[in-house]
């Protein structure tokens, strides 16, 4: 998210880098609509337009930070994570964008292993609620946590380099 931002400051104007922000601020009151749409007799739209009336979130989508980059992500994830729920179980392409969406919000903010935490909780349940769940969830877990490797693995390669350690400033001496 730092890196939009940056390349907004960079075009010479603040408004660019707060229209990132903006757009990520847009993105999840779409996916909460996509996430609500998928509740038989639940009107899709509240979950979006409440989103976007809670005064801090508006706000927040008038400033240059990362906290509805990581909201979007997460919110993101979670959509996937449903659609694949939803899907024939063998298919792992929502599974894949779901570890995406995931790595991303890692590189964003370390609190998102939390939700990962429970992504993973969530996907071993609906693995194994089904009849070979049991011999299916190494390749359930391989295509969520490969491209969340992946994609959060850049960032903290980056910290690495820079600094000398992935999780800086935690874990510091």
């Amino acid at each position: 998210a730092e890196i939009l931002h940056a390349y907004g400051v960079s075009l010479g104007n603040d408004f660019a880098a707060k229209s990132v922000h903006l757009l990520f601020g847009l993105l999840t009151s779409f996916s909460l609509y996509a996430l609500a749409k998928g509740l038989p007799g639940f009107p899709a739209l509240w979950p979006a337009l409440l989103w976007l009336t809670v005064p801090c979130v508006s706000h927040q989508m008038g400033l240059a930070n990362n906290d509805l980059a990581l909201t979007a992500f997460l919110t993101g994830a979670y959509l996937a994570l449903f659609r694949w729920r939803g899907s024939k179980k063998e298919e792992y392409r929502w599974l894949v964008v779901a570890g995406l969406l995931s790595g991303f919000a890692m590189g964003v903010k370390y609190l998102a292993v939390f939700a990962v935490a429970i992504q993973l909780l969530l996907i071993s349940a609906w693995s194994l609620s089904s009849a070979e769940g049991t011999k299916r969830l190494p390749a359930v877990w391989l295509a969520f946590l490969f491209p969340l490797a992946v994609s959060s693995g850049v960032w903290y390669a980056r910290s690495f380099l820079d600094t000398g350690n992935p999780f800086y400033p935690y874990l510091t001496s």
